[in-house]
């Protein structure tokens, strides 16, 4: 499978694709919210590995923890920033800064397959080829797709509904794919998705941050990096 796409918007529905600005904040005080929505694979048209075990964090330039010597990041050593997790309808922050303060992500949104909307339903005695999906006549959650060019029986198959598994349909044969699928914990899908919040709430995952900058804060520039972390196979 192929690797994660992974790409950062702001609240606005911008792509960050530079340096994402927090702000003059004063010492004492918080910074105003921040949202960002971290994407895989969005609008893709072919599944692409999910991303397991996802954490989000901020390590200095360097990836390190903020404490080096002479290159002191106090928002990361310190941990000025605060998270919660909007895609998990959390409503507490958390805070992180470093190998030592991460954050789980996740979402328990749905992302239904692109091909549910150009699905034909099934018809008896139908030649069909590679790539075409049908539906059977009653729903039960799943498209199919052909994998192997024929001519549909006579009578309606019995359609699995196990991800992956195969139907015999006269000479054609189908693949089982679910309309919609859900993320296991700390997990961001990376199927096939048309790019819009509404029908892909299982490749994204939605943030917001805050800083808060305690009173013995040095003046000065604090350049850092927020880190999403995850494996993929």
């Amino acid at each position: 499978m192929t690797q994660p796409i992974v790409a950062w918007f702001d609240a606005t529905d911008t792509e960050i694709t530079g340096v994402y600005n927090f702000q003059t904040i004063d010492a004492g005080t918080a910074s105003p919210n921040h949202t960002f929505t971290i994407w895989n694979n969005r609008s893709g048209n072919t599944d692409l590995s999910k991303m397991e075990d996802v954490t989000i964090t901020t390590v200095d330039m360097n990836g390190g923890d903020g404490d080096t010597v002479g290159q002191i990041v106090q928002a990361v050593k310190d941990k000025w920033f605060w998270v919660k997790v909007d895609s998990l309808n959390e409503v507490n922050f958390t805070q992180i800064g470093g190998s030592t303060a991460k954050k789980a992500l996740g979402t328990t949104g749905t992302t239904k397959n692109p091909k549910e909307g150009t699905a034909t339903t099934w018809t008896s005695s139908h030649s069909y080829l590679v790539g075409d999906v049908v539906k059977p006549t009653t729903a039960n959650g799943y498209i199919y797709e052909c994998t192997q060019a024929g001519t549909s029986g006579a009578t309606q198959p019995t359609w699995l509904t196990t991800e992956g598994a195969n139907i015999t349909d006269g000479t054609v044969q189908w693949v089982a794919i679910p309309i919609n699928k859900q993320p296991q914990t700390q997990e961001i899908l990376g199927v096939a998705n048309d790019g819009t919040e509404a029908n892909s709430g299982a490749n994204f995952v939605k943030v917001t941050m805050y800083a808060d900058v305690p009173l013995s804060a040095s003046a000065g520039r604090n350049d850092f990096k927020l880190r999403v972390s995850y494996r993929y196979v």
